[in-house]
């Protein structure tokens, strides 16, 4: 039996979490911005058509947008979290072990024993098909050995290269035939300043890299390179789980909707940020001892400055009353009237997963400090949506970022559930 790694990449995913409640926008151009609505971070391939890149500024591309009836949408980060975890639960159903990279890929293994290629197609058309069915979103599935050649293979599974949205890249001379159209910067873990300096030793396409001597890779690289070519000969370096252990960090920010200067102001912010983390630890069954904040601001002489503070905690804990006052203290020792802020952040390191922090005393149990508080807490909100919140959030802030084309949290919120009039 020989285990395969397959590669679930969602198209363009943001784009089509707003087409799941807007069949309409099917076939139409439509983009995604960022916070404060500032630039592009998802585009349909209509939008792509038009010539409109990735991160381009919104201000710059408003005028095509406008001429071409380009239809805008703010980030909608609590809709696509949602919908993400409905794509994870479907994958799980299909291998025991599922790594999920990001809010759109995840990597799970399968294994073969013989007719691999054949076997493997089928298997990703039925991956493939059931996320489609059951939960609207298409996805890109890609098959090969290792994650690295996986990635490569999810490339050539995008629409744009008309492949059914499935690519099994296992046979050495197509393997060797994708490496040369792929650019040295689309490599998985070649990142621009390293392909910039790859292009000058004339390495231009992956398979100029994969043609190297792992000597003179790690020479011009470092080990992580090595790594990478070795990935591409298919040679496993990376197993599937390896990089979904616990995080080491936690971070949750937003840019200011304009700058801000009332410490009341900064508060709200701030809380918010920190509710965020803690509902994320508990979601992840996670434990954390250091909270830290960070503040971007402007001094009076003009320049633009990052300033931080941390505070460790007596207790290791996911409890939002303990960080948020945590977060509150650190903020009043940060804060300077003088100037204006315009963005803040929130984040925890010193992670543990809940039950592997250590023991209050020798003998005794583990302690998580509000535990049974925050277990109501979170279903109240799992039941009700957004509906409990600090008592600083409920101020209304200028630091509320500008999503002035927001979509409905059609799957999180009762309020905002999706009506059908029947006649």
């Amino acid at each position: 039996m020989t285990e395969y790694i397959f590669l679930i990449d969602c198209d363009n995913f943001f784009v089509s979490c707003e087409r799941l409640f807007r069949p309409d926008l099917q076939k139409k151009p439509v983009l995604v911005l960022s916070s404060n609505d500032g630039c592009v971070i998802s585009r349909s391939q209509e939008v792509k058509n038009l010539g409109i890149g990735m991160g381009e500024p919104y201000f710059k591309i408003r005028d095509l947008c406008e001429k071409n009836t380009v239809f805008l949408f703010s980030t909608n980060f609590e809709l696509y979290r949602d919908i993400s975890a409905r794509v994870m639960s479907v994958l799980r159903r299909f291998s025991d072990t599922v790594e999920v990279y990001s809010v759109d890929e995840a990597f799970l293994t399968f294994s073969v024993s013989q007719n691999a290629e054949a076997i493997l197609l089928e298997k990703a058309k039925e991956v493939r098909f059931a996320v489609m069915r059951e939960i609207g979103v298409p996805v890109s599935v890609g098959v090969a050995v290792t994650k690295t050649l996986a990635k490569v293979a999810t490339h050539f599974a995008k629409p744009k290269h008309s492949t059914n949205g499935c690519f099994v890249l296992v046979d050495t001379d197509l393997i060797h035939e994708s490496l040369k159209k792929l650019e040295i910067g689309d490599v998985w873990g070649i990142g621009r300043r390293l392909a910039s300096k790859l292009a000058k030793a004339g390495v231009h396409t992956a398979f100029d890299f994969y043609s190297k001597t792992y000597p003179w890779i790690q020479a011009q690289t470092s080990i992580l390179g090595v790594r990478t070519a070795r990935e591409l000969h298919g040679v496993r370096q990376l197993a599937v789980g390896e990089d979904a252990e616990l995080r080491k960090s936690l971070l949750h920010s937003q840019s200011f909707g304009s700058a801000v200067h009332c410490l009341i102001d900064l508060q709200t912010s701030v809380a918010y940020h920190a509710r965020k983390v803690a509902e994320i630890l508990r979601k992840e069954g996670a434990l954390a001892r250091e909270v830290s904040i960070f503040l971007y601001r402007k001094c009076t002489n003009g320049k633009r400055e990052k300033v931080l503070g941390s505070e460790i905690l007596g207790t290791y804990t996911n409890s939002t009353l303990i960080i948020v006052a945590t977060t509150l203290t650190v903020l009043a020792r940060l804060y300077v009237p003088e100037h204006s802020y315009t963005k803040a952040g929130v984040y925890v390191k010193s992670i543990v997963p809940e039950g592997g922090q250590p023991r209050s005393t020798l003998f005794g149990e583990y302690t998580n400090t509000h535990q049974e508080i925050m277990t109501a807490v979170d279903d109240l909100r799992s039941r009700y949506g957004d509906v409990i919140h600090t008592g600083l959030e409920t101020r209304a802030s200028k630091s509320q970022a500008h999503s002035n084309h927001l979509s409905p949290r059609r799957t999180t919120r009762w309020g905002e559930v999706l009506h059908i009039g029947l006649t």
